[in-house]
């Protein structure tokens, strides 16, 4: 304890001698922080799911956190500090135990705590006081999304501690669990960058998604040791300024708080991503939403912007969606054949992590588990999954195309009046306040098809396939009224 206090005196200095970036969503994929928008140990036609995990470090050897969620309300099941020399790759994997999900590892590189070569049990002890009314059980952690923060980098000789040896294994773990060093991180360095991979084997489908990395999170250090607070998108050492660029107009969006800069690069006004239900293939779509800061901004009793309802057991406290079925001439039901106002629907995003099927019009409604990843975080009303809307329903005949799903708030980010954009093409900036339309939202969709066993050179295989393609992400950003 006495390093983490001496350390937290060292970074708050740090924090207001260094200089503070603009945090921004990295399109390359590298960055001081990742998003993973989901894993799932559910079932599918009795066949589970694994999922694989990646962390890689290119830049400077340094220490992070890595905390999974649950998928309902963002709890937490487990977390634990990684130690990762330059060029270094963590991997682990998520799989199904009788109740609920472990992580296994058999990774040479530095955790505090030691994962046992067992693996660990996520936890249900963070929600089962039954305080959220989501459930108390451990099926809650077979499904959610994870986060990976940099604390720092490591000093010289912690960072030889790291190196893995050719004996295969981290040069003196030991030393970095005592924490010895934590109080000498120096400052951010960025260069994170990670997979998650959502695989079925005994249903033939693999897919892979790359993690969203946040850039320019913070500049100062901020360790915290395991079980600790702190080392959050909340952590004072995070910058309050976020960037990003739409329609060669460069905005420098200034926040009271560094969580909400976070949260502004992640907002989306709609997702645009495709959808298969071919019958010849069985194909089969879900999609992925995730908001992974609605914590931040959502208890059971009250809610912050730019969220609009408590969490609660109430199909009304979820926030709203609709959306618009394209097929691939770019038909709509109406014989539109340009992006209309969708209009509003009854489907509710009421989970942190939520997956759901695309299906036809006609069996939209049908109870059970999402299609491709057995998800039981649907669409809503949620808390009554008897009579939940489980998927979203496009038009009969519709077999492929590709869908507007836009977020329905009208609540709204409104950063402050120091902010500015910049024409890009003229170079002329202009300062004021813009509010920001949607949530802070990540996903993917996953599309399948199954061909079952084929003939191959005299042999049978199987020849189901997967792919995930990451949600293409509309912004909108308005002057206020």
């Amino acid at each position: 304890m006495l390093n983490f206090v001496r350390h937290f005196a060292t970074s708050v200095g740090l924090a207001a001698a260094l200089p503070c970036g603009a945090v921004y969503l990295d399109g390359g994929g590298l960055g001081q922080a990742l998003l993973y928008p989901y894993y799932t140990v559910q079932s599918t036609d009795s066949n589970a799911f694994n999922t694989y995990v990646s962390i890689a470090n290119t830049t400077q050897a340094k220490a992070v956190k890595v905390r999974f969620r649950e998928g309902r309300n963002s709890r937490l099941v487990f977390e634990f500090n990684l130690y990762l020399a330059r060029g270094d790759m963590w991997t682990g994997a998520i799989v199904p135990t009788g109740a609920g999900a472990r992580l296994i590892t058999r990774d040479a590189s530095c955790t505090d705590p030691p994962i046992p070569t067992e693996g660990v049990d996520f936890s249900s002890s963070s929600y089962d006081g039954g305080d959220d009314f989501a459930g108390t059980g451990l099926d809650r952690t077979r499904e959610g999304h994870f986060e990976v923060i940099e604390m720092g980098t490591l000093p010289e000789v912690a960072a030889g501690f790291a190196r893995i040896s050719d004996t295969g294994l981290a040069v003196n773990c030991a030393a970095l669990r005592a924490g010895t060093t934590n109080s000498q991180l120096g400052p951010l360095t960025g260069g994170l960058t990670g997979t998650g991979t959502l695989i079925n084997v005994n249903g033939g489908l693999d897919g892979t998604y790359v993690a969203d990395a946040l850039a320019s999170l913070a500049a100062a250090p901020m360790y915290s040791a395991p079980g600790e607070p702190g080392t959050d998108f909340d952590s004072p050492q995070v910058s309050p300024i976020s960037h990003f660029t739409i329609d060669n107009v460069a905005y420098r969006m200034v926040w009271s708080r560094g969580v909400d800069a976070v949260s502004s690069v992640l907002v989306a006004e709609l997702f645009e991503n495709e959808f298969v239900l071919d019958s010849g293939t069985a194909s089969r779509t879900d999609w992925v939403i995730t908001l992974p800061t609605r914590r931040f901004y959502v208890t059971t009793s009250s809610a912050q912007l730019p969220f609009s309802v408590p969490f609660g057991p109430s199909p009304y406290l979820c926030e709203g969606m609709s959306g618009y079925a394209f097929d691939r001439e770019g038909h709509s039901p109406d014989g539109g054949i340009s992006f209309p106002v969708p209009p509003p629907s009854g489907n509710r995003l009421c989970w942190s992590a939520t997956a759901f099927s695309i299906r036809d019009e006609a069996n939209y409604a049908q109870s059970g588990p999402s299609d491709v990843f057995g998800s039981r975080n649907t669409l809503g009303p949620a808390f009554t999954a008897p009579t939940s809307m489980l998927g979203f329903p496009v038009p009969a005949g519709f077999a492929n195309g590709r869908i507007s799903m836009q977020f329905d708030n009208a609540s709204t980010m409104t950063s402050q009046a120091s902010s500015t954009a910049m024409d890009l093409a003229t170079g002329t900036v202009t300062a004021g306040s813009r509010y920001l339309a949607g949530y802070p939202a990540i996903g993917f969709i996953a599309r399948t098809f199954t061909n079952g066993t084929l003939a191959c050179g005299g042999s049978a295989c199987q020849g189901n396939y997967a792919s995930l393609l990451t949600h293409r992400r509309i912004r909108g950003v308005h002057l206020p009224p």
